[in-house]
Formats: C-alpha cells, sequence, structure tokens
C-alpha cells in the first residue's frame, strides 16, 4: 500500500475571499477523480483549520507506485493539476509504504 500526500499553499497575495473560492475550485476539480480513476484506493481532501502551513492537501492511497503514476498521467488528474496550478504558491509532498505508529490512543 502507497499513501501519497500532497499539500498546497495558495498564492500569497490572495484575499480570503480569493481563498475561498480557490479552495471550493480545487475541491470540485479533485473531488471527481475517484469516479474516473480506478487506480486510487482511498481519497481525502482536507483544509486547514489554522493560519499558517499548506491551505489544503490530499490525503490518497494505492497499491504501488505503478498505480499512482497511473494515475499522475490520467488526463482528469493532468485537467486538476491546472485548477491547481492557478491557485497554488506552492506545493510538497510525500509517498510512502508504512508508518511507524509511536502513540495512538
Amino acid at each position: 500500500m502507497l499513501n501519497h500526500y500532497v499539500f498546497f499553499k495558495l498564492k500569497k497575495d490572495y484575499t480570503d475571499f480569493q481563498k475561498k473560492e480557490a479552495v471550493a475550485e480545487i475541491i470540485e476539480a479533485l473531488k471527481i477523480l475517484p469516479d474516473f480513476i480506478e487506480e486510487i484506493l482511498a481519497y481525502e481532501i482536507v483544509t486547514n483549520v489554522r493560519e499558517g502551513g499548506a491551505d489544503i492537501g490530499l490525503i490518497s492511497k494505492f497499491d504501488n507506485l505503478q498505480t499512482l503514476k497511473i494515475y499522475q498521467n490520467h488526463p482528469k488528474h493532468l485537467a486538476a493539476v491546472k485548477v491547481i496550478s492557478k491557485h497554488k504558491h506552492s506545493s510538497t509532498f510525500m509517498d510512502f509504504e508504512k508508518s511507524e505508529t509511536v502513540f495512538e490512543k
């Protein structure tokens, strides 16, 4: 199982209204992808609840790196990337196969 996390920071000069509109547009572009890309095993879109850090994130799961690449090259994903690109200041990602749980209640 491959975990794929991506976090986006929106353009710095965006007003609160512009951020809200951009987040809504990005969510609309991303939320349809599981309906079209069967390689997606799990998919969650998250937004930050406080200032600083990323504004929006994507947490997803795939079987392996090969199925992640199929997702990344899918035309519907590439269309979502275009939407995100017009709003993002920066992004970062992490792909990992397993995590080491240190503590959990």
